[in-house]
């Protein structure tokens, strides 16, 4: 069985532009997001150590991407994001980096 939806991008394209706007390094941080996202995806079929100790677990990272969608959308406060993503994830984590929490919740606050 297959269930079909429609998701508008258009919010997270703007998202990316205002966040790469925000920061000195903005491929960096669109690397660091893409990665992530791409981990959370991987996470959700199977095991993948790379991802977990970046990121880590499937529940972590699905959390962390609803709250993202959820606050591109208006729904949550940047504040609970940043915060969610500071203490979640592992340490050392490209989620802990102070430019790339800087530059999300920069363009979730414009």
């Amino acid at each position: 069985m297959l269930e079909k939806i429609e998701l508008n991008v258009q919010p997270v394209l703007e998202f990316a532009k205002k966040m790469a706007k925000n920061v000195d390094d903005p491929e960096n941080l669109l690397d660091t997001l893409r990665d992530f996202l791409s981990c959370t995806i991987k996470l959700a079929g199977r095991r993948h150590g790379r991802c977990v100790r970046r990121y880590g677990d499937y529940t972590t990272c699905y959390k962390i991407t609803q709250c993202l969608y959820q606050a591109i959308l208006g729904s949550r406060r940047p504040e609970e994001l940043v915060y969610l993503m500071a203490r979640t994830t592992p340490e050392g984590s490209p989620l802990r980096n102070y430019e790339f929490l800087k530059g999300i919740y920069s363009a979730l606050s414009e």
